[in-house]
């Protein structure tokens, strides 16, 4: 296996997912997870913001704005 570029990050990002994962289990809204995760990686000495927005590019559009949560799905 490869060396990681970042080992004590992934090691924190992984070991505060599957902690949120354990202590909150499976079904739950996206958002509930994302908070614990924030939380959880505020405790281990990171910062850490959410849902941030950010420039993008399309060929049919040259200067939108989006965050992940903006978009929309339709079922």
């Amino acid at each position: 296996m490869s060396e990681l570029i970042h080992e004590k990050l992934s090691e924190d990002t992984i070991g505060a997912a599957m902690k949120v994962l354990n202590a909150l289990g499976p079904g739950l809204d996206e958002k509930l997870y994302e908070n614990a995760l924030v939380i959880e990686l505020t405790k281990r000495g990171h910062v850490v913001s959410q849902q941030n927005r950010f420039p993008f590019t399309t060929k049919t559009s040259s200067a939108a704005r989006s965050s992940p949560t903006s978009s929309s799905t339709t079922s």
